[in-house]
């Protein structure tokens, strides 16, 4: 089941967002492969950063999306849209979708 989102982050802010994949019934997600993708807007051809997220706590089910500075220092400080899907063969579906929001700090102009 999808979930709504939103992210807010600092220009070249390193994060580390967990997320729970829902419905509990779901059950443990040891094994499975996400992928988070951003794009300056959804219906763009061409991503602007993919990134492979990791679970870290299968039978909790939650994964987790990391972000280095270098990776967010390069954004400008604007509203992205993100989704990160399951992408193993044959379980494909999306399990979070929203917007990714940069904002200009004094620090990373």
């Amino acid at each position: 089941m999808v979930q709504v989102n939103d992210i807010t982050i600092f220009k070249g802010e390193a994060i580390a967002a967990t997320f729970t994949v829902q419905p509990a019934s779901e059950g443990d997600i040891t094994g499975r492969t996400y992928t988070f993708t951003l794009k300056s807007r959804a219906t763009d051809p061409v991503a602007l950063l993919t990134k492979a997220c990791p679970v870290i706590d299968g039978p909790n089910r939650k994964f987790q999306l990391t972000l280095t500075k270098l990776q967010t220092v390069a954004l400008s400080a604007d509203d992205y849209d993100y989704d990160i899907w399951r992408v193993d063969s044959g379980s494909e579906a999306c399990v979070s979708v929203g917007t990714f929001r940069v904002l200009q700090g004094v620090l990373n102009p």
